[in-house]
């Protein structure tokens, strides 16, 4: 009787602890996942930005030509 709840308590231990690692990994992927997104929207901000400034820089350009040819 002794050794079937030994065996019993053993494999209840056992589920706790696949339960809890089954748990840190969805956290664990979770967070990876958030980590990512945050990432990847810094990303296209830092891009969306790039991209205003090098317009600007056009335009500047632009205007610059055309006061050259005007003079």
């Amino acid at each position: 009787m002794a050794d079937c709840y030994g065996h019993a308590k053993a494999e209840v231990s056992n589920k706790m602890v696949t339960g809890l690692t089954i748990e840190a990994r969805k956290e664990s992927k979770e967070r990876y996942l958030k980590e990512f997104r945050d990432a990847t929207h810094a990303s296209a901000r830092e891009d969306m930005l790039q991209e205003l400034r090098q317009n600007e820089l056009n335009e500047l350009k632009t205007k610059a030509r055309a006061e050259v040819l005007k003079n």
